[in-house]
């Protein structure tokens, strides 16, 4: 079961959600203080901090993530960029070095930070730590793929929790309904930071 069918199912009441305010479009053009965060409660104002969330990179058949992810730079949005793994391309668009010299790499079970983050957390709202991790597991029971991508990605995303709302990141979104979705859903589970995410093609043709 993808990440995207479990946002979508019912919820027991004591998982009850947030109601989500309905958002004017914005026309293309908008400034920066137009960019209303889904989610938020607030728009997103020039400066706003926003962390995004990618399987890998640079994919050079995702210009479509590079090219918005520079748009909402010209914006005047304060992006920053967190790939779940390293793509070792030998070929990429110019414009993309930039952004791998300054995207951000979590590292795997082996670094001592990303254990003091999750004992952090376990420390700080034990219930909340154990629930994001249970429901995670559960939204992706059935599918081999997500559940052991749900498994591997679980221990980052807790150190991108810590991170983040060290750095006073004020949204989160993540390109695709699989793994990059779930991490910016633990993230927000974790700090309360508002996330969002684009489901693109490729995720019709995943394990639903």
């Amino acid at each position: 079961m993808s990440v995207l069918r479990f946002l979508a199912q019912p919820r027991p009441t004591w998982l009850e959600r947030r109601p989500v305010p309905q958002a004017e479009p914005v026309r293309v053009g908008a400034r920066s203080q137009d960019l209303a965060a889904l989610g938020s409660h607030e728009p997103l104002r020039r400066g706003a901090r926003i962390a995004y969330f990618t399987s890998r990179f640079p994919k050079l058949t995702e210009t479509f993530v590079l090219y918005e992810l520079l748009a909402v730079r010209r914006a005047g949005l304060e992006v920053r960029l967190y790939p779940l793994q390293r793509e070792h391309a030998e070929t990429c668009h110019p414009e993309a070095a930039q952004l791998v010299e300054e995207a951000e790499f979590m590292p795997w079970l082996a670094s001592g930070t990303l254990w003091v983050a999750h004992l952090h957390f376990l420390v700080r709202d034990p219930g909340a730590y154990l629930r994001t991790l249970g429901r995670l597991l559960w939204a992706n029971w059935g599918s081999w793929r997500y559940w052991w991508g749900a498994v591997g990605f679980f221990p980052k995303a807790v150190l991108l929790a810590r991170k983040l709302e060290a750095a006073g990141v004020q949204h989160l979104h993540a390109h695709f309904a699989s793994h990059p979705a779930a991490v910016a859903y633990v993230v927000h589970a974790l700090t309360g930071i508002p996330f969002s995410f684009t489901a693109h093609g490729s995720d019709l043709h995943r394990d639903q």
